[in-house]
């Protein structure tokens, strides 16, 4: 079974992407921020990080680069209305979405991602 972990500060926004992600060989993970989520993937193997860029605490970014230090092959894909490539520091995620984005689309690079692994 794969494990996605979503991250995102708005919990209407982790549901939807609960409801979307979820199925029967993928089990969804939710947490608020990226101190939460930093926690989560140091006990759990992860095999795809969904996140929110801008969050108190611990931005997503910011769990980018700290998960990097202990599982450096783990693939993010942020959704976030305030991120470029050009602002993520030489951090290469699998994929950006900037908000608003395609529901449809993300659930395709989701599922390429984990087939990827």
């Amino acid at each position: 079974m794969k494990k996605i972990l979503v991250v995102d500060d708005v919990e209407e926004v982790r549901m939807i992407y609960t409801l979307l992600l979820c199925g029967e060989d993928v089990e969804v993970i939710e947490a608020e921020d990226g101190l939460v989520a930093l926690d989560i993937a140091k006990r759990e193997a992860i095999d795809l990080v969904v996140s929110d860029c801008k969050m108190p605490r611990m931005s997503g970014v910011e769990l980018m680069a700290e998960t990097q230090r202990f599982k450096p092959e783990l693939p993010f894909v942020f959704v976030s209305a305030n991120v470029s490539r050009d602002n993520l520091g030489g951090l290469e995620p699998y994929a950006i979405f900037p908000k608003p984005f395609n529901l449809s689309e993300l659930k395709k690079t989701v599922d390429r991602a984990l087939e990827d692994q």
